[in-house]
C-alpha cells in the first residue's frame, strides 16, 4: 500500500493485528503406469459408519472430501435417492449376498466427475483421436468373495479410481492434464484404447492377496481409502509407459454455481457417466502454471519437435454426488473473521457468527466441543443457516453441528466435521520504534531522518505474522505483515 505524504516533521505511531493400495497385484498387462504423488498429499477426509439402508450395507454412508464436502453413496434404490443416481443397490449384488459373475462387479459410486467424447461429440473429435474418457470416482463395487466373512460383505470393495482411455489414429507421446494432475504417456500405438490406463486407490475384493485385501478378517476395510497412496491395476495393452504427476482424489468436483443450471437440491450434479449434464465445475485442487485452477481436460500430442500441440479440451464433466442429510462444516463468516485473511479462522470478536447448510427447514445444533451453544433453523428453501454465539472464552474452540429434520424431529444427526478456530482477544506488544530507510533518507546524512521523499519506506521489527499499521500524524498511511522473521518494510 502506497500513500503520499505532506511535506513536514510527522510523528510515527504503529498498529498490530494478530495473525493469526494396499497389497500385491497381479499384473497381466504389458501397460506399464507410474504414479507420482508429491509428500504429505491429503486423501479423503473421513468415513461414515455403515449405511443404514440394509440393501445397500455393508457399505459406509458416506465419504467426506478435505473441504468438508461429505456425499452419500448414490444408489438410486436407496430411500429417498433419486432416479439418476445411475446404479441401485442390485446392482451392488449386496442385498442378497449373492456376488456377481467371477468376469463381472456391481458398481455403485460416492462421486463421480466424467469428461467423454461419446456425450460431448466436439470433445476430441479430429486431431486423430477419435474417443476419449476421463473419469475420476470414488466407488462401491461387489466382486466374488476372495475370504468368507458374511453373507451380506462377501466381495465387497471400496476403492477412488481414475480412468482415462483414448482412441486415437496417430502414435506418439501423448500429455494429459485434468483436475488432478498430468499424465504422461509414451510409447502409444493406434487403435481402439491406445491409452487404456485405471488406477485405483483403496481396497478391492479382487487383485489383493490376504492379509491385504478389503478384509482384516473381522470386517471390511473401507477406510483405506482415506489414507491408501494408491496402487496401478494395469489393463491389457499395447507396451505403452506412463507417469503422473497427480494427487489422489481428495476433493469432490461440482458443478460451478456461477453457471446456470444449477445443480438439483442436495447434489453436486444431476448424475454421471451416461445420465448427467455436461456442465462447467469447480473444485480443482490442482491449478496451472498461470495459478487458475485445471477444471478442465486437456489432451496434448508431442510434435517431431517435442512441442506440446493441443488435440482436444473440455471443460464440462458429468458430475455425480449426493450430499448427505446432514450440515456441512460451520464457516466462521468473512465479517467475524478479523484475523490477518478472511479464511485463517482467528477472530477477536467474542460473539462470532457461523454459516453453513443443512436439510431445509432442519434445526441446526452447534457445538463447541461437546458444549451446546444454541440452534438456529436452515432456510425452507435453501438449507442455509447463520448462528450468532454468545460469549466464547478467549483461546482455541472446535465448533461442529448437527441437525434435527421435520421428518424424524428426535433424532439428532452425527456431528459434522469441526472447524478449528480461535478467540484472540489480547492485544500484541508493541513494535520497535521504525527506522526510514537510507534510500528514503535524503537529508545530508543518511541518519537524519529527513526526506524529500513524499513516498517513503520504513522497515523495522514486530512480532512474527502481526499486520503492522503505519500511522502519520494519526493517520494510517499504509500497512504490511510482519514476516515470520519478525522483520517489515512498508512504503
Amino acid at each position: 500500500m502506497t500513500n503520499s505524504t505532506n511535506a513536514g516533521t510527522h510523528p510515527l505511531t504503529f498498529s498490530l493485528r494478530r495473525l493469526g493400495l494396499i497389497g500385491s497385484v497381479a499384473f497381466f498387462a504389458l501397460f506399464v503406469f507410474l504414479w507420482s504423488a508429491a509428500p504429505a498429499q491429503a486423501q479423503l477426509r473421513a468415513m461414515g459408519p455403515t449405511h443404514p439402508d440394509p440393501d445397500v450395507a455393508p457399505y459406509p454412508f458416506w465419504y467426506e472430501d478435505v473441504n468438508g464436502v461429505r456425499l452419500q453413496l448414490c444408489v438410486s434404490d436407496a430411500a429417498g435417492a433419486p432416479a439418476f443416481c445411475g446404479n441401485t443397490a442390485a446392482d451392488l449384488n449386496v442385498e442378497s449376498g449373492v456376488p456377481p459373475e467371477p468376469d463381472a462387479g456391481g458398481e455403485g459410486f460416492w462421486w463421480m466427475a466424467v469428461a467423454d467424447t461419446a456425450f460431448q461429440p466436439t470433445f476430441g473429435v479430429g486431431n486423430g483421436v477419435t474417443d476419449i474418457l476421463y473419469e475420476a470416482a470414488i466407488e462401491a463395487s461387489t466382486f466374488p468373495p476372495t475370504r468368507p466373512t458374511s453373507a451380506t460383505s462377501t466381495g465387497a470393495s471400496v476403492f477412488s479410481r481414475m480412468r482415462v482411455r483414448i482412441s486415437t489414429t496417430i502414435g506418439g507421446t501423448y500429455v494429459l492434464v485434468h483436475p488432478f494432475g498430468t499424465h504422461t504417456y509414451t510409447n502409444v500405438g493406434t487403435g481402439t484404447r491406445a491409452i487404456n490406463d485405471t488406477v485405483d486407490f483403496g481396497c478391492r475384493a479382487i487383485d489383493f492377496v490376504p492379509p491385504e485385501s478389503c478384509f482384516d478378517g473381522v470386517a471390511p476395510d473401507f477406510d483405506a481409502v482415506l489414507s491408501d497412496p494408491g496402487v496401478t491395476i494395469a489393463e491389457p495393452r499395447a507396451p505403452v509407459s506412463g507417469t503422473c504427476t497427480c494427487r489422489p482424489i481428495d476433493t469432490f468436483l461440482k458443478w460451478d454455481p456461477a453457471v446456470n443450471p444449477q445443480a438439483p437440491p442436495g447434489f453436486l450434479g444431476d448424475g454421471g457417466l451416461g445420465i448427467g449434464t455436461p456442465h462447467e465445475v469447480v473444485g480443482a485442487p490442482v491449478n496451472n502454471a498461470d495459478g487458475l485452477p485445471q477444471n478442465y481436460v486437456e489432451l496434448y500430442r508431442l510434435n517431431a519437435a517435442g512441442e506440446r500441440e493441443l488435440v482436444a479440451r473440455t471443460d464440462l464433466f458429468q458430475i455425480e454426488g449426493w450430499l448427505t442429510a446432514g450440515p456441512t462444516q460451520p464457516d466462521l463468516t468473512a465479517a467475524s473473521d478479523s484475523g490477518a485473511s478472511q479464511v485463517d479462522n482467528i477472530t477477536f470478536d467474542t460473539t462470532p457468527t457461523f454459516s453453513g447448510s443443512a436439510s431445509a427447514g432442519a434445526t441446526v445444533n452447534i457445538y463447541d466441543g461437546t458444549t451446546p451453544l444454541g440452534s438456529t433453523i436452515a432456510a425452507p428453501g435453501t438449507g442455509l443457516y447463520s448462528f450468532t454465539a454468545g460469549a466464547l472464552a478467549e483461546g482455541p474452540h472446535a465448533i461442529s453441528a448437527t441437525e434435527q429434520t421435520l421428518l424424524d424431529p428426535l433424532t439428532e444427526s452425527e456431528h459434522s466435521a469441526s472447524l478449528n478456530m480461535t478467540v484472540d482477544v489480547t492485544a500484541p506488544a508493541a513494535p520497535a520504534l521504525p527506522d526510514l530507510l537510507a534510500a528514503s533518507d535524503s537529508g545530508s546524512s543518511s541518519t537524519d531522518n529527513i526526506t524529500n521523499d513524499t513516498t517513503p519506506t520504513f522497515a523495522g521489527n514486530a512480532a512474527a505474522n502481526m499486520t503492522v499499521n503505519i500511522l502519520v500524524d494519526g493517520i494510517s498511511r499504509g500497512s504490511g505483515a510482519a514476516s515470520a522473521a519478525g522483520s517489515y518494510s512498508i512504503t
